[in-house]
């Protein structure tokens, strides 16, 4: 499994199980729940923002517990 299957395989978990997932993009770490994904784009919330959105491209890494 390469790496972006793999992404793809968490971010779709976090979407159908509604389970929160870390996106890591660019040394950074953002904490959201997967609400969709589209062709390049994903996009979620969290506790602090009602719509997060970022480029599948630019994301380095994803956690899920």
């Amino acid at each position: 499994m390469d790496n972006q299957n793999g992404i793809m395989e968490i971010l779709q978990t976090s979407l159908q199980n509604k389970k929160g997932v870390t996106l890591y993009v660019k040394g950074q770490s953002i904490p959201m729940l997967v609400t969709s994904i589209g062709n390049a784009l994903v996009e979620g919330r969290s506790q602090q923002f009602g719509r997060i959105v970022v480029k599948l491209e630019s994301i380095d890494a994803a956690a899920i517990a």
